[in-house]
């Protein structure tokens, strides 16, 4: 049996969090709804090594509801590389000024099979932003 005095124990409260527990047991801190995922699919062209593997394209963001920054993106290619490349060109962008932007961006560095897939998606989720925000 081990006896302890906890009376005279230095207990220190680290929250590397920065929250702190109501007493519902809520959370506080970081809102979770500030963040919002949006989804998009395009059909991918015939004869594509992507379309041998996936029907459509997929692409996926993680988004500031308030910002309308994209925070994380996804897509669902076949090599890394390109998956790497595209996740580059969106994160960061505010898709709250529209997809013409990032469209033009694609455009002009993108120059595999996919790009009109590619396109559809990215006008899909800025589409979808735009109608959270009403506009």
């Amino acid at each position: 049996m081990i006896n302890m005095d906890i009376k005279n124990m230095d207990i220190k409260n680290t929250n590397a969090l920065n929250t702190d527990v109501t007493d519902t047991g809520a959370v506080q801190g970081r809102d979770k709804r500030r963040r919002i995922l949006l989804a998009a699919y395009a059909k991918l062209p015939a004869g594509t090594t992507a379309q041998h593997l996936y029907d459509n394209l997929v692409l996926v963001v993680i988004v500031d509801r308030q910002t309308g920054v994209i925070q994380r993106a996804e897509f669902s290619f076949v090599t890394e590389a390109a998956r790497d490349f595209l996740t580059d060109l969106l994160v960061g962008y505010e898709l709250g000024r529209g997809a013409d932007e990032l469209v033009s961006l694609v455009q002009e560095v993108y120059f595999g099979p996919l790009k009109k897939a590619i396109i559809a998606a990215i006008r899909t989720v800025a589409g979808q932003y735009n109608e959270l925000r009403g506009i």
